[in-house]
């Protein structure tokens, strides 16, 4: 992975010896405790999180997976098939009319779509690196700074287009216009021309990376306190624009320097994935609660049998609470 040297180049990628070390790891990042919190360093609110239930598993989307390529060209057939049936499934009210929430849908129903879901919580990121107990690999957790992410992206908008600057640069939060379709339109996805579709490297593309939220969430999302890294560029693998966007951030705040990465990976060893998982028990976090519904708790039945031992099973008889 492109990353990878980045990682290396500035020690971001911790490997973790023991469960507790792993938890006080993801609460620092929360940047709750106030003894730890650090002014200026980031953490807090700044980073999202994403959980890989393999380590060796590369930063991309689905569409990176599956589109080959031709990505955009791969997308742009989804959507417009996605768009042509969708109305055969959903309530005539619920049909979404922005790019942006027909992504988010198209993705909750396992279509390839440029979009990496992330979390605001390192704890649910944590549950889908570990949930599998009984898998021996590595897991992985990564933690994005999107505020560093976020500011450099947008100064790459600015620069293109100093008049939107001017109009959103002066809001607290100008990203929540990039979720409106004219402009995640023209900033995410261009229309694509018979030309493009002849030549792909003549697609318009913006090297921006930004953590969107749809106007409409579905429930899961809601629960699981769920986002997405979007990127702009549609002839680049996810990977390929944030290590760009990385390498500026890089060579204008001086990250080697002593102020902290903007992309850290924590490395979890497999026998690491019980404990883990019976210490989320304990917080809540479950398929059940993560999922809902009835899927999600026999989801959990599962995770729960791969978790117990002898031990719970003997209580079990008792009549004990496993």
């Amino acid at each position: 992975m492109l990353i990878d040297a980045y990682l290396e180049r500035n020690e971001a990628q911790i490997r973790v010896n023991r469960p507790t070390e792993c938890l006080d790891l993801l609460r620092d990042f929360t940047g709750l405790e106030e003894d730890k919190y650090v002014v200026g360093s980031g953490r807090g609110a700044a980073h999202l999180f994403r959980g890989h239930d393999d380590a060796g598993c590369p930063l991309q989307t689905t569409l990176d997976r599956y589109g080959g390529t031709r990505k955009r060209q791969a997308e742009d057939f989804l959507l417009r098939e996605f768009r042509r049936r969708m109305h055969q499934y959903l309530p005539s009210g619920s049909i979404p009319k922005s790019n942006l929430v027909t992504l988010a849908l198209m993705q909750h129903y396992g279509v390839p779509t440029r979009l990496l879901d992330v979390t605001r919580s390192p704890y649910v990121a944590l549950y889908f690196a570990v949930r599998d107990a009984l898998k021996d690999a590595d897991s992985a957790v990564w933690a994005f700074n999107c505020t560093n992410i976020r500011t450099s992206s947008l100064k790459r908008v600015f620069r293109k287009d100093p008049a939107l600057g001017k109009q959103i640069g002066r809001f607290y939060d100008p990203r929540a216009a990039f979720t409106r379709q004219e402009l995640f339109a023209k900033w995410f996805m261009p229309d694509v021309s018979q030309s493009d579709l002849q030549s792909p490297e003549s697609l318009r593309h913006h090297d921006i990376i930004l953590d969107l939220e749809p106007f409409t969430m579905n429930p899961r999302l809601t629960v699981q306190q769920g986002l997405f890294l979007v990127s702009g560029s549609p002839s680049k693998t996810f990977d390929e624009t944030l290590v760009d966007l990385l390498q500026e951030i890089e060579s204008q705040i001086g990250e080697t320097g002593g102020r902290e990465p903007s992309v850290v990976k924590i490395v979890i060893p497999g026998n690491m994935r019980l404990p883990l998982m019976r210490h989320l028990e304990k917080m809540n976090i479950t398929a059940a609660t993560l999922f809902g519904g009835l899927e999600g708790f026999a989801t959990s039945l599962r995770e729960k049998l791969t978790s117990m031992d002898r031990d719970d099973f003997l209580g079990y008889m008792l009549g004990m609470p496993t």
